[in-house]
């Protein structure tokens, strides 16, 4: 069964960059950041798959029972609303934590503990200085 992303979200388009290589991808693509940490991309068929309230992986933000407690960034980072949070796209994970975009294609970090960053300010622009690195785990 083909897994189809959307390719607009919140009202907004994507990232074409993002969209392109995902959209090929069959296993958890990962990429290496200038720093040498890894970044994992999931492929649609992870992305799509529906948890128990019904939400795609790629809209659990969108869920209000994600959020168990006050979300916390550090002061002098930028700051999101509940609001602007549940608008994010989840796309994998970095750092151990779940990477996400918001609406204005920007990148962020979110941790189980719900402290959450700021990685990039637009997609493309983070996206052209990561290296792929290796395609890990296939279809079923």
């Amino acid at each position: 069964m083909p897994h189809i992303l959307p390719t607009h979200y919140a009202g907004q388009p994507l990232p074409a960059e993002y969209l392109a290589m995902i959209t090929q991808a069959h296993a958890i693509q990962v990429y290496e950041t200038p720093e040498g940490k890894n970044v994992d991309f999931e492929p649609p068929r992870l992305l799509c798959k529906t948890d128990h309230n019904g939400l795609p992986y790629y809209a659990d933000l969108s869920d209000p029972e994600f959020y168990f407690k006050v979300i916390e960034t550090r002061s002098d980072w930028p700051q999101l609303s509940l609001e602007e949070m549940q608008q994010g796209f989840t796309i994998g994970n970095y750092n151990e934590g779940r990477l996400f975009l918001l609406p204005n294609q920007s990148v962020w970090l979110i941790y189980s503990d719900l402290f959450y960053q700021k990685i990039a300010d637009h997609f493309s622009q983070w996206f052209a200085g990561l290296c792929f690195s290796f395609e890990a785990g296939g279809e079923d």
